[in-house]
């Protein structure tokens, strides 16, 4: 096996894991608590707190010196740019794909409804629609995850996954005594968040989304 071809399934593979990972206690919002999500990675504890109004800022500082260099560079393109090429070169409609998700989030609204009016001795019907949820959100997801590949070397996205990287880096913590409650910081600068290749930094950044868009 070639060394490529041996990277791109290991990178595949790490995706997969902290997929399965990060859905463990997807978007539940009750581990939410005073501003915190804990979890869980290699027995060891962490949580993601929200950032301070001086972290804040800093994110807004160095998220406006990203998009100033990635336009001084002159090598990436804006979502509009980008997705008027898509369409024009690949016939790639990110709008459309757009659409199509929304009209499956719609779907999936209409099944939480007829589930909420359901007994709890209807077990079958229940059942029937937790898995037509399932199949309609994994669908769904399917096609967010194409949109944002798609878009990822936009500089809005380029921009935006700097952001909450930098505010992961600042606002994941780690239990050093659970018995005084004392936590640190994981990584001690952004660089040092940057370099780290571990599942865990990509584990963080899922959670710290999840606590910015969950509160």
């Amino acid at each position: 096996m070639c060394v490529k071809v041996w990277c791109k399934m290991e990178n595949e593979k790490m995706i997969q894991e902290v997929l399965e990972e990060l859905q463990k206690d997807d978007i539940n919002t009750e581990l939410i608590q005073d501003n915190k999500l804990p979890f869980i990675y290699d027995d060891n504890f962490y949580r993601c707190v929200m950032p301070s109004q001086k972290v804040n800022s800093d994110a807004k500082r160095f998220k406006n010196k990203v998009r100033i260099q990635l336009i001084k560079d002159g090598d990436s393109l804006t979502v509009k740019q980008l997705k008027k090429l898509l369409l024009e070169k690949q016939n790639i409609n990110i709008d459309k794909m757009n659409q199509d998700a929304k009209k499956l989030e719609d779907k999936m609204t209409q099944v939480y409804l007829t589930l909420s009016a359901k007994k709890d001795s209807e077990k079958k019907s229940i059942d029937k629609l937790i898995k037509e949820l399932d199949q309609i959100r994994d669908e769904r997801l399917e096609i967010i995850l194409e949109v944002a590949d798609h878009l990822a070397p936009s500089v809005e996205s380029q921009v935006q996954d700097e952001y909450y990287s930098f505010l992961t880096a600042m606002c994941t913590e780690k239990l050093i005594n659970e018995e005084k409650d004392v936590w640190c910081n994981v990584w001690k600068s952004f660089n040092d968040y940057e370099i780290d290749k571990s599942k865990l930094s990509y584990i963080a950044i899922g959670k710290m989304n999840q606590l910015m868009y969950g509160v």
